[in-house]
């Protein structure tokens, strides 16, 4: 909600979060009944668990009070700096700023002695065991899961933690360090002085990653993630049941939930991209070193390092793939014995899968077949440089450079035929749509299956088409534009003064790319748009619900287009802008008067005039 700016969002696990920026308040709850509230105004936090346990710390009187279930009451006031404790056995806590002494017992008997004087800590646990951390000497000591403290202390990087069997986590002074535990009692920290990682699972093993700029650990099968990028590069992601905290420097992030709470997304001028779909946990980061980090919900991980230009990589069906540099060999085996090795001394690459397909590559032919399970073929002889390929639809394509000739015919019997090519750009789809340019003589051929049939002469740089409904197709010279319209309505454009492609497909989707500003437009199947622009940085992006967004840093231009027709538009120079959205809606802006008109199929009018600066707008409903 725009108002109070309020998030709202409840995942199918009934964690809720809500966030009001009037007064910062966050509330969550989780499916274990766990509320957590945070106000700005005095900085108060609530939190009940499960158990009952309720703790509150106002920052006015920095007063925390905590009751447990057992009946343990435990006060903290300024003041004094006194902290008072007795739990129902009649153990009592005490604090006392004088001597900056804490003493703690637990429920289990456990005494806790904090000295400021000599930074001595005492432990003495249930078995009477005592543990001292002396500030001179940096100790870290760890005792096991019986109770058993794990303790690192320092000027600026206290770390206490203690597991589920009463031990405590503590953190002091927050310079970027994390701590986290999981409901089996895992730690993670990462303290951002040294780039230190430290990992201890439910079973107490401690791992420690020391100066990492790429950091991505991995933690057991009940989901608990931590990503840690480089210092303005950080992101955390934390398991499947939607415990998600992403940092980012820039100020460019974008962050998504799915309906699984797992997918985010963070995109730079380095162009990061996160991303973690719905089947768990999967981060990609490409930058500098082009580092690619992949892990999945089966704790799979594959990392692509540019240094050794290694790939590791393991599904969950234990497929390993292994590319290291250095002997330029690759290894896989999957599930079914598929064993595929290439090495570099003879170039020869071997696979033979439960099927009994083969697949052989040799340097001495330099032949490479290979026939899948759909029966497709793939054949490559350097010889007389023939490609032929088979697809299970019975897809022709033959390559050989003897002669340049390229042909292909389908299952419809559709045939495509290209005399030497010293440019070749060819394409077929499983529908048999195949396009051809053939520099010679500059004549492209192509008929699809629904025998549409495409032509272009040098000679009067004119191009016909009529296809079997009567669209026509033609290219005027005059100003070297093209115009194309299949039997959905697809119109592919092509403009040569400013060396503009477009292209939309059968679905709707557009691709454009245009030299003058070196633009690549790109519409996946899901709708979903990326552009870069070289010379103007423009960024356009469209969603599935037809959202588009666009940003122009030469002229400073700035589309909107949300799925019900909404359009904003901002013009710094003298670019028209036209755009037309899945409905039908145009939209278009010249410079003359600065007048926008849209009308989509309904009828609906949008105009914007700039001499009165007025946006009249009329809806289907009138």
């Amino acid at each position: 909600a725009r108002a109070d700016h309020v998030i709202h969002s409840i995942n199918k696990h009934g964690l809720m979060f809500v966030y009001a920026r009037a007064d910062h308040v966050i509330h969550s709850i989780n499916k274990h009944g766990l509320m957590f509230v945070y106000a700005r105004a005095d900085h108060v936090i609530h939190s009940i668990n499960k158990h009952g346990l309720m703790f509150v710390y106002a920052r006015a009187d920095h007063v925390i009070h905590s009751t447990n279930k057992h009946g343990l009451m435990f006060v903290y006031a300024r003041a004094d700096h006194v902290i008072h404790s007795i739990n129902k056995h009649g153990l009592m806590f005490v604090y006392a700023r004088a001597d900056h002494v804490i003493r703690s017992i637990n429920k289990h008997g456990l005494m806790f002695v904090y000295a400021r004087a000599d930074h001595v800590i005492h432990s003495i646990n249930r078995h009477g065991l005592m543990f001292v951390y002396a500030r001179a000497i940096h100790v870290i000591h760890s005792i096991n899961k019986h109770g058993v403290m794990f303790v690192y202390a320092r000027a600026d990087h206290v770390i206490h933690s203690i597991n589920k069997h009463g031990l405590m986590f503590v953190s002091a002074r927050a310079d970027h360090v994390i701590h986290s535990i999981n409901k089996h009692g895992l730690m993670f920290v990462s303290a951002r002085a040294d780039h230190v990682i430290h990992s201890i699972n439910k079973h107490g093993l401690m791992c420690v990653y020391a100066h990492a700029d790429h950091v991505i650990p991995s933690i057991n099968k009940h989901g608990l993630m931590f990503v840690y990028a480089r210092a303005d590069h950080v992101i955390r992601s934390i398991n499947k049941h939607g415990l998600m905290f992403v940092y980012a420097r820039a100020d460019h992030v974008i962050h998504s939930i799915n309906k699984h709470g797992v997918m985010f997304v963070y995109a730079r001028a380095d162009h990061v991209i996160h991303s973690i779909n719905k089947h768990g946990v999967m981060f990609v980061y490409a930058r500098a070193d082009h580092v690619i980090h992949s892990i999945n919900k089966h704790g799979v991980m594959f990392v692509y390092a540019r240094a050794i230009h290694v790939i590791h990589s393991i599904n969950k069906h234990g497929l390993m793939f292994v590319y290291a540099r250095a002997d330029h060999v690759i290894h896989s085996i999957n599930k079914h014995g598929l064993m595929f090795v290439y090495a570099r001394a003879d170039y020869v690459i071997h696979s033979i899968n439960k099927h009994g397909l083969m697949f052989v590559y040799a340097r001495a032919d330099h032949v490479i077949h290979s026939i899948n399970k759909h029966g497709l073929m793939f054949v490559y002889a350097r010889a007389d440089h023939v490609i032929r390929s088979i697809n299970r639809h019975g897809l022709m394509f033959v390559y050989a450079r003897a002669i340049h000739v390229i042909h292909s015919i389908n299952k419809h019997g559709v045939m495509f035929v290209y005399a030497r090519a010293d440019h070749v750009i060819h394409s077929i789809n499983k529908h048999g749509l195949m396009f051809v340019y053939a520099r010679a003589d500059h004549v492209i051929h192509s008929i699809n299956k629904h025998g549409v049939m495409f032509v272009y002469a040098r000679a009067d740089h004119v191009i016909h088409s009529i296809n079997k409904h009567g669209v026509m197709f033609v290219y005027a010279r005059a100003d070297h534009v093209i115009h194309s319209i299949n039997k959905h309505g697809v119109m592919f454009v092509y403009a040569r003064a400013i060396h503009v492609i477009h292209s939309i497909n059968k679905h709707g989707l557009m691709f454009v790319y245009a030299r003058a500003d070196h633009v690549i437009h790109s519409i996946n199947k899901h709708g979903s748009m990326f552009v870069y622009a070289r010379a103007d940085y423009v960024i356009h992006s469209i969603n599935k619900h037809g959202l588009m967004f666009v940003y122009a840093r030469a002229d400073h231009v700035i589309h909107s287009i949300n799925k019900h027709g909404l359009m904003f538009v901002y013009a710094r120079a003298d670019h028209v802008i036209r755009s037309i959205n899945r409905h039908g809606l145009m939209f278009v802006y010249a410079r003359a008067i600065h007048v926008i008109h849209s009308i989509n199929k309904h009828g609906v009018m949008f105009v914007s005039a700039r001499a009165d600066h007025v946006i009249h707008s009329i809806n289907k409903h009138g």
